[in-house]
């Protein structure tokens, strides 16, 4: 084999290689782009969220003052609140019925 044929090989072999390198940077640029979407979809969709914990939120707590408003009034104090707690809402239904009576 003479010099020129050994260059043309080693030319090939190289060309071969990059074209396969810039066929798996072409893929990971591809991906690249799918995962920002994605990235920017649930970035979203947690802003969303995040609006709608803070919509609940205030109506949770206009509701809390309703129901504080309406105790004031009648001169009932409820136990029960809007914590998602059992066992702070006031025990049995029992308790509650028993607590009526007394006012």
């Amino acid at each position: 084999m003479t010099d020129l044929e050994g260059e043309k090989l080693q030319y090939e072999k190289k060309l071969k290689s990059t074209k396969l390198l810039m066929a798996k940077l072409s893929s990971l640029k591809i991906k690249m782009g799918q995962m920002q979407y994605e990235k920017q979809r649930k970035e979203h969709k947690v802003q969303a969220m995040k609006e709608e914990l803070a919509i609940l939120r205030r109506q949770l707590e206009g509701r809390d003052g309703e129901m504080r408003r309406l105790q004031d009034e009648t001169g009932f104090k409820a136990i029960a609140s809007s914590s998602s707690d059992p066992t702070e809402r006031g025990g049995t239904e029992s308790q509650a019925s028993l607590r009526m009576r007394d006012v």
